[in-house]
């Protein structure tokens, strides 16, 4: 009963300031190859399959753990600097979107990530959701932190 009673959605949203250009950032999120080393969502025992286009709108590329299902992510709408917007196919929980927003400032780009989730009319789904929320919070919180580490290490190229 618990579980009518719950969103049918949900929607996770962190922003944080990283200390490098809005090139540099968006460049270290739209690079997915870049993107496996900052996301908090990978680790060395995952299998990663790269789709034919690397960066930008139709971007992709799915990977799977011992254990775990097949998951995937794909870029559908990129505006250079500005925005990037993704789905997700995660065979366990179903479909996700997420959105980066950048946005130039005096100490670096405020980034915005927001990761969002429809959950329907199942109840056991709506409580994942409300179960999913913090985990995935603190995920977005780490990822900031790793990307502003990325975007400032010796392997991230300079702006053109």
């Amino acid at each position: 009963m618990l579980g009518l009673i719950q969103p049918s959605s949900m929607s996770v949203n962190q922003s944080s300031i990283v200390a490098s250009q809005p090139c540099a950032v968006f460049n270290g999120v739209n690079q997915l190859q870049n993107r496996t080393q900052w996301s908090p969502w990978h680790n060395n025992e995952q299998e990663i399959d790269f789709g034919k286009i690397g960066s930008g709108e139709g971007a992709s590329y799915s990977w799977s753990s011992p254990g775990e299902k097949k998951n995937s992510i794909r870029y559908t709408q990129v505006e250079e600097n500005v925005r990037i917007e993704a789905e997700y196919l995660f065979e366990k929980y179903g479909l996700a979107t997420e959105k980066w927003l950048f946005e130039k400032t005096v100490d670096g780009t405020k980034v915005s990530w927001t990761f969002e989730m429809q959950l329907g009319n199942n109840p056991f789904k709506r409580l994942q959701g409300v179960m999913l929320k913090a985990p995935i919070q603190g995920s977005l919180n780490q990822g900031l932190e790793n990307l502003n580490a990325f975007c400032q290490s010796p392997q991230t190229l300079p702006c053109e």
